[in-house]
């Protein structure tokens, strides 16, 4: 049988708002299409990933399975193709309006991320600070 290769989600785990969205992702059937990965982590190579480490720290960032890099909210469009329930959100995304205002959303909400809550995780316990 052979095995799909699953998407690469790069996701800041120290963003308390980004890893409860991750966590959702987590919980949906065919989560298991995903690979997460934690880009705040110490072992974190974004050189050995083939991304520019200064871009994957501002922008969401997935490999698709044939590799090619995607940012933004086609990242996430992406990954809403992957989990069937977020379909509708897919739809919406490639109407031309909607997908304006997504973007937009998206450049105002990287340019406040850096100032959000971030998550302190110690031996398996988070708070935020």
């Amino acid at each position: 049988m052979e095995m799909q290769e699953k998407l690469k989600v790069y996701y800041d785990g120290a963003c308390h708002l980004c890893s409860r969205e991750i966590d959702h992702y987590r919980k949906q059937k065919h989560s298991d299409r995903l690979h997460l990965i934690d880009i705040s982590l110490s072992d974190f190579d974004a050189k050995a990933e083939g991304l520019d480490p200064k871009e994957v720290q501002k922008y969401f960032h997935i490999k698709t399975t044939n590799g090619e890099v995607v940012t933004g909210v086609a990242a996430f469009s992406q990954i809403w193709q992957t989990l069937e329930i977020f379909k509708p959100l897919e739809v919406l995304y490639r109407l031309p309006v909607s997908h304006q205002l997504m973007n937009l959303g998206y450049i105002v909400f990287a340019k406040v991320r850096p100032l959000l809550p971030k998550r302190n995780c110690e031996n398996g316990h988070c708070q935020i600070n």
